[in-house]
């Protein structure tokens, strides 16, 4: 290698190295994006929380600041053993995104560092490594689809980071789904090509068996099977390709080892914790969750993503067809709208029989097939063979979102093969007329009909101009201009949808837990208040209800000996306690898909027999001659209420 192709080779790597620093540099001052604040709220009201950088915490993302975040700290007290007793109906944690010292963790890249780091460096490190991973992930994507278009590659990454549902859903699985999928399918393309030029493919083939495993063990279908049928799409269109001008018989045993390791590593996860895996496909939500296709809100919830600028303000009402701020978050869908002309610019490509028209065709054929499903619905055969029935359609849009981005990327690229003429040029033009229309008429729609949503005429038009220009820039294609016009309707779409934070004191208050008892193992806490159940288990204290990712039924069945209720509480859930002052009875309800209520006296002796023997309430606990009043935490913006059962020692 000459000088010349050495530092051409370290340009490739400058994006990534500039990127690493920068996670070192967040993590190092202990930086994320979790609305963890929120309990500062819980506690002091409006008050400056003085650890927040910038933005505002945002309640809707519970899933992340109500469990999650609790779940990760609690398990510094569970020494990371993946089944925590500090829930006391029992908790695993191996199918959830939560540390634990268990092998499978080897392949859960995001949580090992907190198996080294103290907890608040580790959780701003995790944070930050799910975009770079994304961003890095998708980098090496486009460095292939560009032929090493440095700028395309870098901007396209960026702005699938800022894209607005991944930021509104980026504390779930979906950032990594994405990000192992795509480097699982770099590194098989990447080890495909060193094996057909007789080079060294060991160690990509390596990483091809890793980031599948990664994919795999990240548990959550919806997501997952998009991803993968993406995966098995282009990488067996790939090898077809390959193989018209080589002799693929050599690559099938390597090829065929991995996927053995692959299968391998997964049935011996299978056969550790198959109770586990029955338990978890037999409950009611999410295992018996099946989905039909053809949901009504799929349509609105994808072009409407035109406008998700309107879900940072928390005034805005957002439509009721569209659920909450996060529910709605989309993506601004340019170059769907293009696809008939992509279409037609492949099919004029000077390239006649080129590979790239297949790629192509496999690229957009999940997507479509995606759309098909999410308003039409498909076969039932044909749903099940696909295992679209375990995917919701709205839970696709994240995908969706970044194959957009694919799509902007890929017509800069596919275009320059294309032959100038007058009929392409009227073709372009006709487009960024329709997608200015489009886009105008689904905010005025939006205006009329949801006018507490959108109502500011000029901010409609300067989105539909804004949208026409990206259309342009990708018809004519001007790349600075079409891939900074991306990033930017992606930026201000979602740069506030998550705060920048500092640390994690809110869900350590030493003022509350100072007020608490001594953490001991015969300390058990009921909470009547909702939100501080997991808080507790994030300090330490064993606590009856909270957040379950699947039930201990064995054990609910002590609340209900007759089994009438089953249907309620087999689930992922929420568990919320309500007093009642009866105390024999005891009442199991369902307030929505993962919330289950549980009313209960706390001198129920149903209660006693498990040995709860401490309770947390944010108002007085009436007719309960059998605790005492242990403290009052008075709080700026709450009060506590925290009660003891003497007679009851956990055991």
């Amino acid at each position: 290698m000459n000088s010349g192709q050495f530092f051409k080779r370290m340009k490739f790597y400058y994006f990534p190295i500039f990127l690493l620093l920068l996670l070192l540099l967040l993590t190092s001052l202990r930086l994320h994006g979790s609305s963890v604040g929120i309990y500062n709220y819980f506690f002091y009201g409006s008050d400056k929380d003085p650890n927040l950088i910038y933005g505002h915490p945002r309640g809707i993302r519970s899933d992340e600041w109500l469990v999650l975040t609790p779940w990760t700290v609690s398990q510094v007290h569970n020494d990371f053993k993946p089944e925590s007793s500090i829930y006391l109906a029992g908790q695993n944690f191996l199918f959830s995104d939560v540390p634990t010292k268990h092998w499978s963790t080897i392949f859960k890249p995001q949580n090992l560092v907190f198996l080294i780091l103290p907890v608040e460096y580790a959780f701003s490190f995790k944070w930050w490594f799910k975009g770079f991973l994304l961003i890095f992930s998708l980098y090496l994507i486009f460095m292939l689809i560009t032929n090493e278009n440095y700028f395309i590659s870098i901007m396209g990454s960026i702005a699938a980071f800022f894209t607005p549902t991944i930021q509104w859903w980026y504390s779930t699985f979906a950032p990594e789904t994405i990000s192992f999928a795509a480097l699982a399918l770099y590194f098989f393309i990447q080890a495909v090509q060193k094996m057909a030029k007789k080079e060294r493919w060991g160690l990509n083939l390596f990483l091809f068996s890793y980031f599948a495993i990664c994919f795999g063990f990240i548990f959550y279908p919806p997501f997952q099977i998009p991803s993968g049928l993406t995966i098995l799409t282009i990488g067996g269109l790939y090898l077809l390709l390959v193989s018209k001008k080589h002799s693929i018989k050599p690559m099938l045993v390597p090829i065929l080892g991995a996927l053995s390791v692959i299968i391998f590593t997964g049935m011996l996860f299978y056969i550790q914790n198959k109770d586990p895996i029955y338990k978890i496909t037999n409950t009611s939500y999410p295992g018996k969750r099946f989905s039909l296709g053809k949901d009504a809100s799929f349509l609105p919830k994808v072009i409407y993503g035109f406008y998700n600028l309107q879900l940072l303000y928390d005034r805005n009402i957002v439509p009721p067809i569209l659920g909450n701020q996060s529910e709605a978050s989309s993506f601004s869908p340019t170059s769907l709208l293009l696809l008939p002309l992509l279409g037609i610019v492949i099919a004029s490509s000077t390239k006649r029989n080129s590979p790239e028209k297949l790629l192509t065709a496999g690229c957009a054929a999940i997507p479509v097939l995606l759309f098909v499903w999410g308003i039409f619905g498909l076969p039932q055969f044909l749903a099940k063979a696909l295992l679209l029935q375990y995917v919701p359609p709205s839970r696709s849009i994240p995908y969706l979102a970044v194959m957009n981005i694919v799509g902007c990327v890929y017509f800069l690229t596919a275009s320059k093969y294309v032959d100038q003429s007058q009929k392409l040029d009227i073709l372009r033009i006709v487009s960024i007329i329709y997608v200015f229309l489009f886009v105008l008429a689904i905010g005025i729609h939006l205006r009329e009909k949801y006018p507490q949503y959108i109502y500011n005429p000029l901010k409609i038009l300067v989105i539909s101009s804004a949208n026409a220009v990206l259309a342009g820039a990708l018809a004519f294609r001007k790349e600075k201009t079409a891939m900074g016009m991306l990033l930017l309707l992606s930026f201000i779409s979602s740069a506030q949808v998550n705060p920048i934070y500092r640390g994690l004191s809110p869900l350590q208050n030493s003022e509350v837990i100072s007020e608490l008892p001594a953490r001991k193992n015969d300390v058990v806490f009921a909470s009547y208040y909702p939100w501080l159940t997991n808080y507790l288990a994030a300090n330490g204290f064993r606590v009856l209800n909270g957040t379950y990712y699947f039930p201990n039924v064995d054990f609910w069945h002590s609340f209900d000996p007759n089994g009438d209720y089953l249907h309620i509480y087999n689930r992922y859930a929420h568990i919320f306690l309500t007093h009642t002052n009866d105390p024999d009875q005891i009442t199991i309800s369902l307030m929505q898909q993962d919330v289950v209520q549980i009313e209960i006296s706390p001198c129920n002796k149903k209660l006693e027999e498990i040995g709860v023997n401490h309770f947390l309430s944010n108002f007085p606990l009436e007719n309960v001659s059998c605790l005492n009043e242990k403290s009052v935490i008075r709080l700026p913006n709450t009060t506590l209420y925290i009660y003891e059962n003497p007679s009851v020692i956990y055991k």
